[in-house]
């Protein structure tokens, strides 16, 4: 049955529709966001899993460390009073504790947070391209203040976001590997 699913993966990434390029399938991109003369970084990418599921992987704050391996421990701290989920968590990356604010609806989850010198704010698009396959699209960008600002030049922080969006999306590649390669039931 894994071979069968595995097969079926293989197939559906050949015969994906939208003008979506075999080659395109699991390779992450990242870069500026054109139009904000680099104070926001975009990464990107497509992969052979539903949006539900890759909804799920991010929204569920509790999992990080297990799914997002930049991820060194999270806390999930209650809810604000206008519905946002409000969660600490300490990034290797980006070298330090962060606490956000995020907002979740179908196929989308934005936030704002800060940390040690620094807020930031971000967006996570999911957009479904078929039954087994989503495109993830992540932006973010990040203001430096007090000795941060005067320490961290803007090539360095946005050479770390870069990094940052990169782990993220390389990890959802490898959840869309474990997700094809996993027998379910009725399937």
């Amino acid at each position: 049955m894994r071979a069968l699913r595995v097969c079926c993966v293989c197939l559906l990434s050949l015969l994906v529709g939208g003008g979506l390029a075999h080659a395109d399938l699991n390779q992450v991109t990242v870069g500026d966001l054109p139009g904000s003369n680099g104070a926001w970084q975009v990464g990107e990418v497509t992969v052979a899993a539903p949006a539900a599921e890759v909804q799920r992987w991010f929204a569920d704050a509790a999992a990080w460390p297990s799914r997002f391996p930049d991820d060194k421990w999270v806390r999930v701290m209650g809810t604000t009073p206008d519905g946002r989920q409000v969660v600490q968590f300490r990034s290797k990356i980006l070298g330090r504790d962060l606490t956000l604010r995020l907002r979740e609806q179908p196929g989308s989850i934005v936030y704002d947070g800060e940390g040690k010198g620094v807020h930031l704010q971000g967006k996570i698009y999911i957009e479904s391209l078929g039954p087994q396959l989503t495109h993830v699209v992540l932006q973010s960008s990040a203001k430096l203040h007090g000795t941060t600002a005067a320490l961290i030049s803007e090539k360095m922080k946005r050479g770390r976001a870069l990094k940052k969006l990169s782990s993220d999306l390389h990890a959802i590649v490898r959840l869309s590997h474990t997700y094809a390669a996993t027998p379910r039931r009725g399937g």
